[in-house]
């Protein structure tokens, strides 16, 4: 059976169409929740909502780099521990104690304490760029 370039054409355009149309409605379904700390803390305590992908606002409340790990206290009306793999991006951004920042990433509950797995960090009013995003 021998296709017309016409029909290809059309089941391109149509085949095109519905993969957009597939992504949009994947990318609003996959979107991270905007908590405020005490409710990522909830969440990250609960069995069946543990290792959800969710996105903090908060201010610094302290910051400790290690040699492998960084460890950001961010706080709102509780404290969550915010943690990153990337030590010297968090050292180039140079966050301060007060500083407002959002954090998306991913929920764990580790040693029964609730902790925020850092994918994406954004300070806040600030020229600083954010780890997690390319530089535009």
């Amino acid at each position: 059976m021998i296709v017309s370039e016409k029909k290809l054409v059309v089941a391109c355009i149509i085949g095109a169409t519905a993969g957009i149309i597939a992504l949009f409605v994947l990318s609003l379904i996959l979107q991270p929740l905007q908590l405020p700390v005490s409710k990522a803390l909830d969440l990250a305590c609960s069995k069946t909502e543990s290792n959800s992908k969710a996105r903090i606002s908060g201010f610094v409340e302290s910051i400790t780099i290690r040699d492998n790990f960084a460890l950001i206290k961010v706080s709102g009306s509780e404290t969550i521990d915010a943690v990153s793999f990337d030590t010297a991006l968090i050292g180039k951004l140079g966050l301060k104690r007060l500083q407002e920042v959002e954090i998306t990433g991913e929920l764990r509950n580790y040693n029964g304490k609730p902790s925020l797995i850092i994918a994406k960090l954004k300070p806040i009013n600030s020229s600083q760029y954010a780890l997690g995003e390319e530089n535009d």
